[in-house]
């Protein structure tokens, strides 16, 4: 990522609620299928973004929780959360999830909620396995394909923007990675589309849209960008049918 889309990356999604789909009740819900988990679980948290749901862990596991993002600016305000809150149990750590640094067997839960993409969930199952231990859980949300079928304008956007990272999957696909790599599946759900999309998204993040159209005026490139999150928007209200994120809780064997 260069540092322009690294700046308005942290002036747009640094200032919403979120820094993508989400909810307290989503993180809840897959904590939740996590079994027999030590009392001060180990936790690496990937590609943390401003920490909403690094928080929640932290007050439902009472686990030890390293935090991980290459911008500084969201782990910034992390520790501003962190500091209202009154959560004591995370350490952020500036490090890129494609360059972990923690010995091997290190952690019983890696979390990565809406981050994955940036490598690709086979990189990232078959990368972070190793950071696990013996029976150790990993839990991700990604978006995937629900219906390949889908209208070609959705397949030409979905392609631009992953244009440079890894294709989406379906369910399908991702199933047989699962089981490729060696991990036990444990759970998976979609998240809801209107309390974790729309409350807590694409709701806040198009009300900004008119002040950013101000702020960029004079940047071609930002309001450029801009334009792909309004499309983004368009898209998803006419077809949340077709693809939306999906959580899966796994268990290393």
């Amino acid at each position: 990522m260069d540092e322009l889309t690294k700046q308005y990356f942290i002036d747009v999604f640094g200032s919403l609620p979120r820094c993508g789909p989400g909810s307290v009740e989503t993180t809840r819900r897959a904590y939740s299928c996590l079994k027999d988990v030590p009392a001060n679980p180990k936790i690496l948290d990937i590609g943390v973004g401003i920490g909403i749901s690094t928080i929640e862990l932290a007050k439902i596991s009472k686990g030890t929780i390293f935090a991980i993002d290459i911008i500084p600016e969201y782990l910034k305000r992390l520790k501003e959360k962190m500091d209202d809150e009154d959560v004591q149990n995370i350490t952020t750590l500036l490090m890129s999830m494609d360059d972990i640094t923690f010995p091997e067997d290190t952690f019983d839960i890696i979390w990565s909620e809406g981050s994955v993409f940036i490598i690709g969930i086979e990189r990232g199952l078959k990368n972070w396995k190793d950071f696990l231990k013996s029976g150790g859980y990993l839990a991700f949300s990604d978006m995937i394909w629900f219906n390949r079928n889908a209208p070609r304008a959705l397949k030409e956007y979905i392609d631009t923007e992953y244009e440079g990272l890894p294709k989406m999957l379906d369910n399908g696909q991702i199933l047989n990675l699962i089981k490729k790599h060696g991990y036990k599946l444990v759970a998976y759900f979609k998240l809801d589309e209107k309390r974790d999309w729309w409350d807590n998204f694409y709701i806040p993040l198009e009300k900004s849209i008119p002040y950013f159209r101000n702020k960029y005026k004079d940047n071609k490139k930002y309001l450029d960008m801009l334009e792909l999150n309004v499309k983004e928007i368009e898209n998803f209200r006419k077809y949340s049918d077709f693809y939306g994120y999906m959580f899966y809780i796994l268990q290393k064997k």
